[in-house]
């Protein structure tokens, strides 16, 4: 670490043993005297200048940490107090103290690293304090230079700037990257013969050759010290130290070779830097710094030795041209001769106005024009992909005009490779395409913290892409970049100081460089509207552009939310407000401003949704539809005449019902029948007792609930009926009756439902003449006589006791907190039980299962655990042994907690003549769900296979009718059991399921959950990116997850469902991990040609090419995603993919074509529209900006128009 100069006395300056130093440091924490808060400790450690009150101020902010309970808080603290203790015990007198203070780091490095294994900062010091410790904190200098890496408080120049800390997360040290402070002496050369005042020892550390590699000293002292550290590295068996020094031992005879006068003195040198790089690309292949090395060495061997054939005319021209172009070169040219020289030349002069600010991967090396253009610290390609994770760039369309996505779909460059290359300060276009696409992956899969983190790192590249840019358009624009980059980081991260300081200095150098020109005029938008007249509400797609004259404020006193948009009288003339348009309206309806005036907006909406339907079923109608019916419950909770409330909940209510008859599952639509007809009851009490003669909720209540009604008004309903499927048809056929009967009482309660909507019964019952055809009289007739009616037949199946008995079947370990939750949901719904208790059992489960099922017939078992299917089975058997009068079992894991009660699930569901039935499973977040067939009928024969991902195998019934049957029984799973709590779950699952396959050879069920297991593996490990990079640990779990999920989806034994989802689960590790981003796609669209009304593959293959920059076909893809219907699907379904998530990636994928059409913009704002309903709160910031982006995009197309 560079040492911090001006420091006064310091803590490390006093003779004392460690316990005495740290003693006092907590102590100085809470002096008076020294009581600096921690900004202005870090603003004093940034400036050089840490002593004994930084020093307190920093632990006392490190103990405050540890009491918050913020993990990233304590990392954080920890990374930047070791730092300050490297920084001051470079300049310590006294060893003793020196040997505290790199012990002390050490310690905070580690646990550091516990919180957040692969930190490259914690890794730094603590590789760094551990070195000091080997070789005894070397010797105080007037310029010592300890370690390779400045820490992060290190000051290397002597601007007043401020100077910003460096990133979170970076990678290694630079290969002999600058750190040479021009105002201070050069060191001594210690061993090496030269100047004076140091003491003369034998031999360099490796510490020390290090510092005088990096300042320019390549003596035959510095080149012994490396091979000494290599040869320690070597004995000792450390692979990772071992590479990093190779690479460093191979640059620094890369860079001797380029000095060397002879022949024999250069080749030798470049033969022996092509060696070691050669070893260390055995044992990483994907080592970039050596790929590069060996390929520099070999390229300036041809050069000298010229063997490199002459240039071409065309060549000599282009140099030429290149030449004059120096002067006032564009940042992203391409100068590579300077790469390919015998001898170092001197970079380009930067063209700039005076000095400017840095960036958080500044280093300080302006002054040595040599040291930067070596062949072996000049990148100018992505690091070859390793043998274990072969990427794939993603080919792109010719006419894609995007500039990012031609670059990518060039490069197989991973983020962390940009990363390095950034803080390398060798900053091209691709590289910053790079670092843009890592910040979608990261909204996607790291959260806020990452996600502004990653920002912040793109900033810092732009920042210093601008500060080295000569050219006027060029720096303004990625300057503007930064600001919009750094103010979004901020929104997620309010407390990053890095994104602060980026934020600041590139305001700053652009007013400073610009010196008071006008920035360059920007490309021209699309045109806009006329500006909405002043005063006027904005619709939401309405455009932002305002009268060029201030508006005058408008004075307004209070308002009652009914009260009409009329301003007070000013100077402004009276004027007629203008209607609201639908989506002001629904933005009002949205913050409970419900008025006539929404309402009539409302009505218009739903009037024009319907005209443009003709008879059609469509997504706008429906929407509106569903919009309308909440506003009139609103709206008549609040309305003052009952009368009026009373006729908006009818109104509500016949708009739910005709939802439901359309999708009779639809959640939304019941909810509102619910609220519609509860406030009814509370409006009109004698809808509480028998229903009276008005409005549809007292007839269908009769219906569903079987009550007594004047026949009069039950045929009327008859009537109202058919005018309503078959109006002015004679007849209609008898099923075609049962189906709109369906519809009608889709409201009812699940047993009247299943009643009207099994086998002959509209022909049975209304069919007097037994034609298979229905009149309207007969209809009536059905509806209104006294007996083999409608009415009649649903009080009978309304007063029949079921038939069926329900017995639980349960497995638990430590399960004590999941069973507190669901077994009280679980005692009114079954009659038996059996619970199997693991022998390892310790948390008192069997208490409580006891007290909570104990008043039921029931036995609780000690089992020992063999994986679920033997388990399972051996519960079955006992509860068919022990209850052989439950009809029907149900099996449940501890976590699994009932939705559904006895008020609104009955057992007449379960049918005797039924192996299985498959009912609900949501997740704990009520987004996804999935049918588990896990209901079995209770008869010998029944058993689980598979120790995990168990399927259940119930025996056929002579003479069923069908298998399996769905019923209305719903459970949510909650997380965190026994396996989840293990920290073992995957390997166990691994195990069971590989020996599941031993035993099942070729099954594809245990083929799947095999990869998934894989799969979970590798993402619960370290870093996944990590890993990849690094070929870590968990790497060969994501490549076994992908060939096994490849392996599934060509299986015949797996489901159409599990193939589907193997190929959508192998292009997603493609794309988000692998960067095999071709493959991505191809699997992505296999999943879709099998299923293609499903919107998952469609959705991740838009995905994919937005996040890549081809906006054109993220479009294409997002619009078929967008358009489809959620289907019935039994493995499981992302509902909030359907509701939300598709339709703000189609709105960002539009927002960001530039050659949109205006079907793409009218796509775009529908989505939008649902977006802004459907989508969680916290999104919705992210809809509002999206919708002013389409507002601008849109320019004069009108609704009509589209």
């Amino acid at each position: 670490h560079m040492p911090i100069r001006g420091r006064g006395e310091s803590l490390a300056t006093m003779h004392a043993p460690c316990t005495r130093w740290l003693a006092l440091a907590i102590c100085l924490s809470a002096a008076a005297v020294a009581a600096l808060t921690f900004d202005q400790a870090v603003k004093r450690a940034m400036d050089g200048d840490p002593d004994d009150s930084v020093l307190a101020a920093f632990w006392k902010e490190h103990e405050e940490a540890e009491k918050s309970g913020d993990s990233n808080r304590i990392k954080d603290i920890k990374i930047q107090l070791g730092s300050l203790l490297l920084d001051m015990a470079a300049d310590a007198d006294d060893s003793a103290s020196k040997t505290a203070m790199f012990k002390e780091c050490e310690k905070l490095s580690k646990q550091a690293l516990e919180i957040q294994p692969g930190n490259i900062d914690a890794e730094d010091n603590l590789r760094n304090a551990q070195n000091q410790l080997k070789t005894g904190g070397g010797t105080k200098k007037t310029a010592a230079k300890p370690t390779s890496t400045p820490s992060l408080f290190a000051d290397e120049d002597d601007e007043d700037e401020v100077k910003p800390p460096v990133p979170r997360a970076k990678p290694g040290p630079k290969i002999f990257s600058d750190e040479e402070d021009e105002d201070e002496e050069e060191d001594d050369h210690v061993g090496g013969g030269g100047g004076g005042g140091g003491a003369a020892q034998s031999q360099l550390t490796y510490v020390e050759a290090l510092s005088k590699a990096q300042q320019g000293d390549h003596g035959d002292a510095v080149l012994a010290a490396f091979r000494r550290e290599l040869a320690t590295a070597n004995q000792e068996g450390d692979t990772s130290r071992r590479v990093n020094i190779m690479g460093n031992l191979a640059a620094l005879l890369l860079d001797m070779g380029n000095r060397s006068p002879t022949p024999d003195l250069w080749n030798a040198k470049y033969e022996e830097c092509i060696a070691l790089a050669e070893e260390a690309l055995t044992i990483n292949p994907g080592d970039h710094n050596a790929k590069m090395n060996r390929d520099a060495a070999r390229r300036n061997i041809a050069l000298r030795a010229g063997t490199e054939p002459p240039p071409t005319q065309q060549q000599q021209q282009q140099q030429q041209q290149k030449q004059q172009r120096r002067s006032s070169k564009s940042l992203f040219e391409d100068d590579d001769d300077d790469d390919e020289a015998p001898s170092p030349k001197a970079r380009p002069a930067k063209a700039q106005a005076g000095k400017k600010k840095r960036s958080i991967f500044d280093d300080d090396d302006d002054e040595d024009p040599e040291d930067d253009d070596f062949p072996s610290s000049k990148p100018r390609a992505a690091a070859a992909p390793s043998a274990a994770s072969p990427r794939s760039a993603l080919p792109v369309d010719a006419e894609d005009e995007d500039e990012d996505a031609v670059l990518l779909s060039r490069t197989t460059m991973t983020y962390n490779e940009a990363l390095q290359l950034a803080q390398s300060r060798k900053v091209d276009k691709t590289v910053l395409a790079v670092m843009r696409r890592e910040i979608e992956y990261s909204r996607d899969l790291s959260g806020p913290a990452q996600t502004a983190n990653v920002m912040t790192n793109l900033a810092a590249a732009l920042l210093d892409a601008a500060n080295a840019s000569p050219v006027l358009e060029d720096f303004v624009r990625m300057y503007n970049e930064v600001i919009e980059v750094s103010e979004a980081a901020l929104k997620l991260d309010p407390t990053s100081e890095s994104a602060k300081i980026n934020l600041r200095n590139a305001k700053g150098n652009k007013q400073h460089r610009l010196g008071g020109q006008p920035e360059p005029a920007q490309a021209s938008k699309t045109p806009k509207k006329q500006a909405a007249k002043k005063g006027a509400r904005k619709g939401l797609f309405d455009d932002e552009d305002e009268d060029e004259e201030e508006a005058k404020p408008v004075r307004r006193g209070r308002k009652g939310i009914f009260d009409d948009e009329e301003e007070d009288d000013d100077d402004t003339p009276a004027r007629t407000p203008r209607p609201l348009t639908y989506h002001e309206a629904l933005q009002m309806a949205q913050r409970r401003e419900s008025t006539p005036a929404v309402l009539n907006a409302f009505r218009k909406e739903h009037e024009e949704a319907a005209a443009e339907a003709a008879g059609q079923i469509t997504g706008r109608l429906t929407g509106i539809m569903t919009n309308l019916c909440a506003l009139l419950v609103d709206m008549g909770n609040k309305w003052p005449d009952s009368n009026e409330a009373m006729s908006m909940y009818k109104e509500s209510e016949q708009l739910a019902l005709e939802l439901l008859r359309i999708s009779p599952g639809d959640v939304t639509a019941k909810t509102n029948l619910e609220s519609a007809r509860k406030n009814l009851r509370i409006q009109d009490p004698r809808l509480t007792a028998e229903p009276g003669p008005e409005g549809p909720f007292t007839l269908t209540r009769a219906v569903c609930e079987g009550l007594e009604v004047p026949p009069e008004l039950l045929g009327q309903r008859a009537t109202a009926m058919w005018q309503s499927h078959f109006s002015g048809e004679a007849s209609a056929p008898a099923d075609k009756v049962q189906e709109a009967l369906s519809w009608e009482l889709a409201e009812c309660g699940p047993r009247v439902h299943r009643l009207v909507q099994d086998g002959d019964f509209v022909s049975r019952l209304a069919d007097d003449d037994k034609d298979g055809k229905i009149t309207p009289s007969e209809l009536e007739g059905f509806f209104s006589r006294p007996q083999n009616s409608l009415q009649a037949t649903v009080r009978e199946e309304l007063s029949r006791p079921a038939a069926a008995t329900l017995m639980l079947v349960m497995v638990v370990k430590n399960e004590r907190a999941h069973l507190e939750r669901s077994l009280p949901k679980w005692a009114p719904l079954v009659d038996y039980w059996i619970v199997g208790v693991d022998d390892k059992n310790t948390d008192g489960s069997e208490e409580l299962i006891q007290s909570t099922l104990g008043h039921l017939p029931g036995e609780m078992m000690t089992v020992q655990f063999d994986g679920m299917g033997p388990t399972l089975t051996q519960l079955i058997q006992r509860g068919l042994e022990k209850y052989p009068n439950a009809t029907h079992g149900i099996l449940a894991d501890a976590d699994f907690t009932p939705i559904s009660t006895p008020a609104d699930w009955s057992k007449h569901e379960l049918d005797l003549m039924t192996s299985k039935h498959s009912f609900t499973i949501w997740n704990e977040k009520n987004k996804e769900w999935r049918r588990m067939d896990w209901i079995y009928r209770n008869i010998p024969g029944v058993k689980v296979i598979r120790r995990t991902h168990q399927t259940l195998e119930v025996p056929a019934i002579p003479g069923q009718l069908r298998y399996t049957k769905e019923i209305t029984f719903q459970v949510r799973e909650y997380t965190g059991g026994y396996q989840d709590r293990s920290g073992t779950k995957q390997d166990t699952y691994i195990r069971w399921l590989e020996k599941d396959l031993e035993e099942m050879p070729g099954d594809g069920r245990t083929v799947y959950y095999l990869a998934v297991a894989n799969l979970l593996k590798f993402m619960s490990g370290h870093d996944p990116h990590w890993q990849v990079r690094e070929n870590g640990p968990t790497l060969k779990n994501a490549l076994e997850a992908l060939k096994l999920f490849r392996e599934c989806s060509q299986m015949s034994s797996s489901s159409s469902e599990q193939r589907y989802f193997a190929l959508t689960e192998a292009a997603q590790l493609c794309e988000r991990y692998l960067n095999r981003f071709k493959e991505a796609e191809e699997d992505y669209l296999k999943a879709a040609e099998m299923d293609p009304v499903r919107a998952d593959a469609w959705h991740g293959v838009g995905e994919l090419h937005r996040k890549q920059g081809q906006y054109g076909k993220a479009v294409h893809y997002l619009r078929k995603a967008a358009a489809l219907v959620m289907p019935r699907r039994n493995f499981g379904q992302n509902e909030y993919l359907y509701i939300c998530t598709r339709h703000l990636s189609l709105a960002k994928a539009v927002q960001k074509h530039k050659k949109a059409t205006a079907a793409d913009i009218y796509d775009a704002k529908q989505s939008l529209v649902i977006a802004l309903a459907k989508c969680n709160p916290d999104q919705q910031g992210e809809v509002e900006e999206l919708i002013q982006q389409i507002n601008a995009k849109d320019g004069s197309q009108t609704r009509s128009e589209l």
